[in-house]
């Protein structure tokens, strides 16, 4: 008995050390851990946080770029203009590059918010960059915890002569921690690496994800439904089809195909296990009812305002480029919304969006800011998708495969061709489908008639 408890014992203190050598072996030569707080990044009193220059494609300044790029374009962003869960040269602003031939110098990191895009645009505009496009993903751009509460707004120069120059609400950060964020339970955000383990963290991102997004998209891959006849489209004037097409797709876009077939998948395969938990707690940083949320709208758009000025008087050129999520997206263009009604507040999150959208772009177009929303170029890669059986998003994330990247590429192109053309002018710009004043959400959201 002694013997066998000895065996266990040395086969305790062997697996210990195996693991203590992987844990400082994946610390040494990899990323991991990605999931920490304060993993991967270095202290910055502008923007909250950069990311390591000492890790793999992360470049001198703490962004992800190869060294030396010239500075014609700034791409300014979160985790989709990053490129999570993709390649370096997959993420928009590279594909962006290799298609017009203009090198793009990628700001974008995960968890960077509205506050953080204004100090980095600021800073691209300073630089020279003569054009700098922000892309906006809004359910995640103005949550008042996080990096919005990672910035030093009493310390940073920047932040005290904005907060004056602008008369800026700024973050309430002493009640961050009561905001439910877009997390799981604690037990699995320790394992993902709250622990602070680089095991764990990889773990879950190079086993558990990969697996989890296969069984789901396994699930669905013939879930094809029956064929239906659709009516044809009346046909459109050229002035009305490109207004439609500029505030995000033609009323008669759904995700049909060209014999109208309907989409291959419900709403339901895309919102999978945690991502149906973290989109529900994310409603909180798009509820239109929080004065908080008011206030760091309005402060985006006296930002907005403030970069126009000041790029203007530098010669530049600055845009904005809403990315759509998941939630808003698949309820503006999917026939089978079941998930929806079965969880009423995704359809609240959605009208929200549109509600916030819609007065960004009404201010811009006040102010002649261009803008341009990366939704026709989604739904055309999610319609395209079904038919061919493939994804544009995983089930349980909500950032995309590498296809979703170059939809954004290609509506960021769009948007560069816009702001670059010198005769371009406010009036060129088509109205939202809405201008609400105010952030009432009760009549903004418009679902396509099916034709």
């Amino acid at each position: 008995m002694k013997k066998v408890f000895a065996n266990i014992a040395l086969a305790c203190v062997v697996t210990l050390l195996c693991l203590a050598v992987a844990e400082v072996g994946l610390r040494a030569l990899t990323p991991f851990p990605i999931h920490g707080k304060k993993a991967n990044k270095i202290y910055d009193k502008d923007v909250g946080y950069r990311l390591n220059p000492g890790h793999p494609n992360i470049d001198e300044h703490g962004f992800r770029n190869k060294p030396g790029k010239p500075r014609i374009i700034a791409a300014i962003g979160d985790s989709h203009t990053y490129g999570s869960n993709v390649m370096p040269e997959q993420a928009w602003p590279e594909q962006f590059g290799r298609v017009t031939g203009i090198p793009v110098y990628n700001f974008g990191i995960g968890s960077y918010a509205v506050y953080a895009h204004f100090a980095n645009a600021h800073k691209a505009i300073e630089q020279g960059y003569k054009y700098v496009i922000i892309a906006l993903l809004i359910h995640n751009d103005f949550k008042v915890n996080g990096n919005s509460c990672d910035i030093d707004y009493a310390s940073s120069g920047f932040w005290q002569a904005a907060k004056q120059r602008l008369s800026l609400h700024l973050p309430d950060c002493s009640n961050a921690d009561n905001w439910r964020t877009a997390r799981a339970p604690g037990f699995i955000r320790w394992f993902r690496g709250r622990g602070d383990s680089a095991i764990l963290s990889a773990t879950d991102y190079l086993i558990v994800r990969p697996l989890s997004d296969l069984w789901y998209r396994s699930t669905y891959k013939t879930a094809r439904k029956p064929v239906k006849e659709v009516k044809k489209p009346e046909k459109e004037s050229a002035s009305k089809k490109q207004a439609q097409e500029k505030k995000g797709g033609s009323k008669t876009a759904h995700l049909t195909d060209a014999v109208g077939q309907p989409p291959q998948r419900p709403a339901s395969a895309y919102f999978a296990g945690r991502a149906i938990l973290n989109q529900e707690v994310e409603f909180a940083f798009t509820d239109l009812t929080r004065p908080e949320i008011g206030n760091g709208i309005e402060d985006f758009e006296k930002m907005l305002a403030d970069l126009k000025q000041v790029a203007d008087a530098k010669g530049a050129k600055v845009g904005l480029m809403f990315i759509p999520s998941k939630v808003q997206l698949f309820y503006e263009y999917l026939d089978d919304l079941d998930v929806y009604r079965s969880i009423p507040i995704l359809k609240d999150m959605a009208v929200n969006h549109q509600a916030i959208e819609n007065r960004l772009m009404s201010f811009m177009d006040r102010i002649g800011f261009v803008w341009s929303t990366a939704k026709p170029e989604l739904v055309a890669a999610i319609e395209k998708s079904d038919r061919d059986s493939s994804w544009v998003f995983p089930p349980t994330g909500g950032h995309p495969y590498p296809v979703g990247y170059s939809a954004y590429a290609e509506a960021a192109k769009k948007l560069y061709e816009r702001m670059s053309a010198s005769t371009k002018t406010a009036s060129d710009q088509s109205p939202p489908a809405t201008s609400p004043d105010s952030l009432s959400s009760s009549d903004s959201h418009k679902r396509p008639v099916q034709q």
